[in-house]
Formats: structure tokens, sequence, C-alpha cells
């Protein structure tokens, strides 16, 4: 996870519990630079169901929908669903 902060030129790592996590919270660098890895190396079983999930929210904060009710609506009914 570590390797990641220099590889995607963004986010930090921290450790929660027993395992490390990577975060990245600027949607430029998510969009840019993590969605397209993802995509191109896909993630496997239940992990990539939530990755489509994630791209479908990403669509929709780059279309500003996210500042709507009806998009914030739209996010939550993405985030219910089970795959």
């Amino acid at each position: 996870m570590e390797s990641f902060v220099p590889y995607f030129s963004t986010g930090g790592t921290y450790e929660d519990k027993e395992c490390v996590k990577y975060l990245a919270s600027k949607f430029v660098d998510i969009q840019g630079n993590i969605i397209p890895f993802f995509q191109k190396y896909p993630l496997q079983g239940d992990k990539l169901s939530n990755f489509y999930k994630f791209c479908r929210v990403a669509e929709l904060i780059d279309k500003k929908a996210h500042l709507t009710p009806e998009g914030i609506e739209e996010i939550m009914k993405i985030q219910n669903t089970v795959k």
C-alpha cells in the first residue's frame, strides 16, 4: 500500500487496527490516476462490484450531480445496491 503514494503521486497511507490503508481524496487524482489504473488492471471478486459503483458515483460527481438532492438520492441508490 505504501508504494501507491509515489506510484500515483497522490494520497497517503495510515494504519487502521491490523492493516494499512491507502487514502486519496483529491477528485482530480482519483479520476485521472486511480480509476484508469483499476480499469486497466481490474480488481477481482466483490471488490470489482464495489469499484463499478465507485466509478458510477465518480461520474455523477464529475457532472456535479452530487450538488443536487436528486444526485444525492442517486448516489444513495448506488450505495445501497447489492451489485
